[in-house]
């Protein structure tokens, strides 16, 4: 319940104190701490519900942006060396635990909690558009992987090679980007 919650949180305080003056620095060790208290043998999901929490934070703090055109995109197919850069509020999560539906019950006020199906894996994308409306949807592991790649290496040729994903998965990756408008721009450098 609130009182072993407010428990942990003091404990990690504790063991945590905050060196930053902005708030919103404070908690990234959070779920690695969770991981490792008595509460997750109790409550195994507890650290991936903390690293979806801090996904949402990071996605709706990010700065808004303006999706690369259909046109740009078709035009970009035939450039070599080829830069995507992403959404700056594109997150992605994936867990062996499913965390999502516990996260959504979190405002319901209720004693007895539903029994929840968490013990299976989950791949999703967090990103903002129109404002700051935050959008959660689930994506296969491919799909969640080729973004992660070109999150970290936006030269699309570089972040392809020793991929384990076939062409039809990466067509897959691009056709949900390109639809959700998660392109932020395109070069060939």
């Amino acid at each position: 319940g609130d009182d072993a919650f407010f428990q942990t949180c003091r404990a990690y305080i504790e063991e945590h104190p905050s060196h930053s003056y902005n708030l919103s620095d404070y908690g990234r060790d959070f779920p690695s701490f969770l991981s490792s208290h008595a509460e997750s043998e109790a409550f195994p999901f507890l650290s991936d519900l903390a690293r979806f929490e801090i996904c949402f934070h990071q996605c709706f703090h990010a700065p808004s942006h303006n999706p690369v055109s259909a046109e740009a995109l078709a035009e970009a197919t035939t450039q070599e060396n080829l830069h995507i850069g992403l959404s700056p509020s594109l997150q992605v999560f994936c867990s062996t635990l499913s965390v999502y539906e516990i996260w959504k019950y979190r405002t319901r006020d209720s004693q007895t909690a539903p029994q929840f199906q968490w013990q299976k894996p989950e791949h999703l994308i967090f990103t903002k558009r129109s404002g700051d409306e935050i959008f959660i949807e689930s994506v296969s592991a491919s799909t969640a992987d080729v973004i992660e790649r070109l999150q970290s290496i936006p030269r699309l040729e570089t972040a392809l090679e020793n991929m384990d994903v076939n062409p039809t998965q990466v067509q897959e990756a691009f056709g949900f980007m390109a639809s959700r408008g998660l392109i932020a721009n395109l070069s060939s450098q």
